[in-house]
């Protein structure tokens, strides 16, 4: 009998500490909401000895910052390690004692976009007086979470095609416009190019009749030098014929070559002492040529008008 009733007395204490534990189990925490905010995230029983203890996070579960609040009695913080759906882990340097109402100050998160799986901490309630065991709460800071949630980077991805397409066809009619331009920028070219050519061949022909009338200026100048030239030669000629007729002497063939070959001016009013054939120099001085072909140098007082042909 006795027997019976400690086995009864050992399934009863079991029952009663799977009890106390279900009691005791953390249950998923869900936020409801992604508005701008701290929110409550959930909350554990500490134990009087050291221990690790998580909370999981369903729903709006993506948070830039993270803090703990304890009541009831202080605690050590060990660690703090926050889990993420993608497998990834963050562990936030916290160790610190908190006493009853106080809290930790604002854990930043590393990764804000990701969804958080679960938060793991590991802690220790101290010794009170009151043998209280410390409440553990965890929040959340939420701000714009919405851009960089990963529901709305699935959104973002379904768009991403149209987004995509859109831009193609903005750059197609960027690419339609650009090249309308181009085609008018070379027409217009192209008239200006026309334009070009049309003025160059004006100035070339211009040119050209400029050039036929130069040509034939010169000619005519050439026609009258040379017409000049012959009544020089005829005047010469007549010169020494009476230059011959009045000295009564003949000019000899070196004089009258001499004097063929001159380019100076002729005195056409005065004649030298013996009525010779008066040339002048650019600098104003008079001279004959003898017999031999040489010059001979007069003043102008020793000259004499020049006899009418007549």
């Amino acid at each position: 009998m006795m027997t019976y009733m400690k086995k009864a007395c050992v399934i009863l204490l079991v029952l009663l500490g799977l009890l106390v534990n279900v009691g005791y189990s953390q249950k998923p925490a869900v936020v409801g909401d992604n508005d701008p905010g701290w929110k409550r995230i959930g909350q554990v029983t500490a134990s009087f000895k050291k221990q690790s203890e998580s909370i999981s996070v369903l729903g709006a579960d993506e948070f830039t910052a993270i803090k703990l609040k304890v009541s009831e009695a202080p605690i050590s913080i060990e660690r703090v390690q926050v889990f993420y759906e993608s497998g990834d882990m963050e562990e936030l340097d916290v160790r610190s004692k908190l006493e009853d109402g106080s809290e930790t100050a604002t854990l930043k998160l590393t990764k804000p976009y990701r969804d958080i799986k679960k938060v793991a901490f590991t802690y220790k309630t101290l010794p009170n007086t009151d043998g209280e065991k410390a409440d553990l709460e965890l929040f959340g800071l939420k701000t714009d979470q919405e851009e960089h949630s990963d529901s709305y980077l699935e959104k973002k991805a379904e768009n991403a095609d149209e987004d995509i397409d859109e831009a193609a066809r903005e750059t197609k009619e960027d690419v339609k416009e650009a090249g309308r331009e181009v085609e008018e920028e070379a027409e217009e070219a192209g008239r200006e190019v026309e334009e070009e050519a049309e003025e160059t061949e004006r100035e070339a022909e211009e040119a050209e009749r400029e050039v036929e009338q130069e040509a034939k200026e010169a000619e005519n100048e050439f026609r009258e030098e040379s017409r000049e030239a012959e009544r020089e030669a005829e005047e010469t000629e007549g010169d020494v014929e009476r230059a011959i007729e009045n000295t009564g002497d003949d000019i000899s063939e070196a004089a009258a070559k001499a004097m063929a070959d001159i380019k100076d001016r002729r005195h056409q009013t005065k004649v030298g002492p013996k009525g010779q054939i008066i040339f002048i120099t650019d600098e104003g001085v008079y001279y004959y040529i003898d017999n031999e072909g040489k010059k001979v140098f007069v003043k102008e007082i020793e000259l004499k008008d020049k006899p009418d042909d007549n």
